[in-house]
């Protein structure tokens, strides 16, 4: 039994030391994986802080590496701008809101004198500008009772406005407390002594610091500020073309609330019912756009016109003009005219429909916005050298374009120039001396003059002198002056028809009086 007893005790060691050395191996195998873990992190790490940004590139690189960060630098700029029209909408509602239930509680007061309900229902009672601006005063003006505003939703536009600026690269600094100095003589001596002590703390902390690293970019700007200024420290850059996208990336990214600026009146929010008729809308204009640059043809002139066409009859064209303005559908539209039309002395043109439906598209678009009136005003002069073709067909013209770009707008019509309204009136007075194609090849009398055309001219020249029923005098003095310089323009006027007009008419009058 003794030793049976003994043989379990030493089996049992046994064991023990088995059970040691396999805890001992595993202990040694997490080590080692642990070991090997740390290796590959620090691998990982050694590899990430060498990028491709960090290595020495050929310029050919470096071009399309500028042009990748500049998408990057777009992206962030357009998540700015959607990220405005989020917080406007929210924020618009909250003032609503708010606008709203201080207006009921207006109108169940019953116990407010005269003068103070005609104050506090100004805000209601003005238009809808003034209201925007007097609910934003407290950007302005610190004093509170000018302001109908609560605080905490004045506080949310301060806090967005301040993360927008940050986001922007514009670093507000805090205003420090200023402490009341001591002007005794005790409180100068101490102050001097309290600089010399920092001094030198500052000297014994420079000298024992070690070398500080220079700091990882931690936004994009930061990346591409360094790495520019790494780039051109780095060799000499022969490449013009690549200088100036370096000099542009490093311009964008002090200039993030300029670019911003720039980009909300060019950005539009619409709502999400129009969706799908703007996706129409930008799927006709992309196939206007794609046809510009491929030669004309029977086919192309089809598609063209019938993408001008679904423009028109698109719901989101009338309802968004200034959509329409901001995507620059008149400068593509006439892009079309003036390659159909070309830069030649012949008159002749080879898609007559073409350009027939491209003046009633810049008709339509001029009539459903001044704004647009403006932006077509600039191509007037295009316009008006170029008026007189067509004028024999059927259909809109570029003579009709010009006109819809100043009717009925007073300020347009003020900025109308003397060699402008010149050109019209020289195509008036050759309209005065020439016999209409068009009617005689119908069969219709020789009258020794072409009313198609001179009407036309006549209605531009009335429509530059009236405006909204009232005469515009400067305009007025100036086409008076230009027709008598040219007496061929009254022709038509003074012959009339069968003699009867008012050369006739003044003949007549002298008979009389004699």
């Amino acid at each position: 039994e003794e030793e049976e007893e003994e043989e379990e005790g030493e089996e049992g060691e046994e064991e023990e030391e088995k059970e040691e050395h396999e805890e001992e191996k595993i202990d040694e195998g997490e080590e080692k994986g642990i070991e090997a873990g740390e290796e590959e992190e620090a691998k990982d790490q050694e590899s990430l802080e060498e990028g491709l940004l960090q290595m020495k590139l050929p310029e050919s690189v470096k071009l399309q590496m500028c042009n990748l960060l500049q998408y990057f630098c777009d992206c962030e700029l357009r998540h700015r701008v959607e990220s405005v029209i989020a917080f406007s909408e929210r924020y618009v509602d909250r003032v609503q809101t708010n606008q709203k239930q201080r207006y009921n509680e207006l109108m169940l007061a019953f116990s407010m004198t005269a003068a103070e309900t005609a104050r506090k229902t100004r805000e209601f009672r003005s238009p809808p500008q003034e209201q925007v601006n007097m609910l934003l005063n407290f950007k302005y003006s610190p004093d509170e009772e000018e302001c109908p505003v609560p605080e905490e939703i004045r506080d949310e536009l301060l806090e967005f406005h301040n993360d927008l600026l940050s986001h922007c690269g514009v670093h507000i600094e805090e205003e420090e407390e200023e402490e009341e100095q001591d002007t005794s003589l005790r409180g100068r001596l101490k102050s001097i002594l309290e600089k010399v002590k920092g001094l030198r703390k500052k000297k014994e902390e420079e000298t024992e610091a070690p070398p500080e690293e220079e700091p990882k970019p931690s936004t994009l700007q930061e990346l591409i500020s360094q790495t520019m200024v790494h780039w051109a420290q780095e060799s000499y850059i022969q490449n013009p073309e690549l200088v100036r996208l370096m000099f542009s990336l490093l311009h964008r990214q002090y200039d993030g609330i300029g670019e911003l600026l720039r980009a909300l009146p060019k950005a539009y929010a619409i709502n999400f019912v129009s969706v799908e008729d703007t996706m129409d809308l930008l799927e006709c204009l992309g196939q206007i756009r794609s046809l510009l640059i491929v030669q004309m043809g029977p086919e192309e002139e089809t598609l063209m016109i019938q993408s001008i066409g679904n423009l028109m009859n698109n719901k989101v064209f009338y309802q968004h003009p200034n959509l329409m303005r901001a995507l620059g559908m008149h400068e593509t539209v006439m892009e079309v005219m003036v390659n159909v039309l070309g830069g030649g002395e012949s008159k002749e043109i080879r898609f007559p429909r073409m350009v027939t439906n491209c003046c009633r598209f810049l008709c339509y678009f001029c009539r459903i916005s001044r704004q647009n009136q403006k932006a077509m005003f600039d191509h007037l002069s295009y316009l008006l050298e170029n008026s007189g073709i067509g004028l024999g067909m059927r259909g809109s013209t570029p003579l009709d374009v010009a006109a819809a770009s100043v009717i009925d707008n007073n300020e347009l019509a003020l900025a109308l120039q003397e060699q402008d309204l010149e050109k019209v009136v020289t195509y008036l007075a050759s309209a005065g001396l020439q016999s209409c194609p068009m009617l005689l090849a119908k069969g219709y009398p020789d009258i020794g003059w072409n009313p198609v055309g001179g009407e036309r001219y006549l209605d531009f020249l009335r429509f530059a002198v009236f405006v909204n029923g009232e005469s515009v005098e400067e305009n007025a003095n100036v086409v008076v002056r230009l027709l008598i310089r040219r007496p061929e323009c009254f022709g038509p006027a003074l012959r009339g028809e069968g003699g009867n007009g008012l050369l006739g008419a003044i003949e007549e009058a002298i008979k009389i009086s004699e």
